[in-house]
């Protein structure tokens, strides 16, 4: 339910998170599984969270960063750039 995916986090603008190297890279990160995402980033782990795959992708027009784009699957999916 969205209801699990309602807990605050802060996330720095930074590669410490998939959110922010995604938008500093300029380039997607993709995760087939939360595992996938929990050895990358093991400071994130959480008990309860959306989906199974994601992918992050930066959002950016005309040369401006606007944000990342967040899509989850509740299933596994291979999922590449």
């Amino acid at each position: 339910s969205w209801g699990q995916g309602a807990a605050e986090v802060l996330l720095s603008l930074d590669d410490s998170n998939p959110l922010g190297e995604a938008l500093l890279r300029g380039l997607p990160v993709y995760f087939s599984t939360r595992q996938e995402q929990d050895d990358r980033y093991p400071h994130l782990r959480q008990r309860t969270r959306l989906g199974e795959s994601r992918a992050f992708l930066p959002l950016t027009t005309r040369g401006r960063d606007l944000g990342t784009l967040v899509l989850l699957w509740d299933d596994r999916r291979t999922l590449s750039g």
